[in-house]
């Protein structure tokens, strides 16, 4: 892949930070960037496992929390695993 000579704005990575990035840049009109990220194409499942709150309100300054939100997947509950916390701690 080759890049062009000027670029406003290069954000790398195409997860959840990523492009919430790059929705907000394009909602407030600058179209002059590119997203580079190594994820073999074919193989880009979401990597986002769940959405922190503070990103939710990031989305919904720019209209567009509602939606993705109509379309996640919503949890019961999650269950962590970690060495200094009890295993299968349900949330």
């Amino acid at each position: 892949m080759s890049l062009p000579e000027n670029i406003t704005v290069l954000i790398v990575s195409a997860g959840p930070a990523g492009l919430t990035a790059a929705l907000s840049l394009a909602y407030h009109k600058c179209h002059d960037l590119v997203i580079v990220d190594a994820t073999i194409e074919g193989q880009n499942t979401s990597r986002a496992y769940s959405i922190d709150f503070a990103t939710v309100e990031a989305l919904g300054s720019i209209d567009a929390a509602d939606s993705l939100l109509s379309q996640a997947i919503k949890a019961k509950s999650i269950r962590i695993a970690s060495r200094s916390l009890k295993p299968n701690l349900i949330l």
